[in-house]
């Protein structure tokens, strides 16, 4: 006797199981795509943050090659060396130039042991984790001191902390960088 082969009816729907491992799975992926996105967003900002660097100490060393010091540097005396789209103000002693992280940079004289014998470069409005790679960035020889400013302040340095730092102003910086959500970074590059 045979018996009739019955065929079970073709399912036409996803099971639960099926539908929420397809989006754990896409959520993972998405999760991914969007963290390194976001990392590769703040290392462009951090290297856009050391091109000004390099601009800005270009930019002294040509202005101030054969002046005795920086007393008179300021700002608004090395705006006209940056790309337009940076610099805001007059030029007229009111200018800025705009950082990598919506805040300002301001570049000065400073002083070791008189005044104008050293200049600073000052960022502000830095998060957190910009101000960690910040301030373990190698800016040459004449880095000699940075300060680390939990208040969001722009200015000198003043001998703060000497570059490159020891492990006690290594922990000294790192907690003024996590002291605040957003926080100032000022280098100061030694004189002649």
């Amino acid at each position: 006797m045979d018996i009739p082969f019955k065929r079970r009816p073709w399912r036409a729907a996803v099971t639960l199981v099926e539908l929420t491992m397809a989006m754990a799975l896409s959520a993972i992926v998405i999760f991914g795509a969007v963290r390194s996105y976001w990392n590769a967003a703040e290392n462009s900002r951090l290297s856009a943050t050391a091109d000004l660097v390099g601009i800005a100490r270009s930019a002294v060393a040509s202005r101030y090659a054969v002046a005795p010091n920086y007393a008179s540097l300021s700002t608004s005396v090395i705006a006209s060396f940056f790309a337009a789209g940076l610099v805001s103000g007059d030029g007229a002693g009111g200018s800025q130039i705009a950082n990598p992280y919506k805040g300002v940079m301001q570049i000065g004289p400073d002083r070791v042991s008189v005044e104008g014998d050293s200049f600073y470069i000052s960022f502000n409005n830095l998060p957190q984790g910009a101000c960690h790679k910040l301030i373990r960035q190698d800016f040459g020889r004449d880095a000699s001191y940075v300060k680390v400013d939990a208040g969001n302040g722009l200015g000198g340095v003043g001998a703060a902390m000497a570059l490159p730092l020891n492990e006690v102003n290594l922990v000294a910086a790192t907690g003024a960088c996590a002291g605040a959500k957003q926080v100032s970074v000022a280098i100061q590059f030694a004189g002649r």
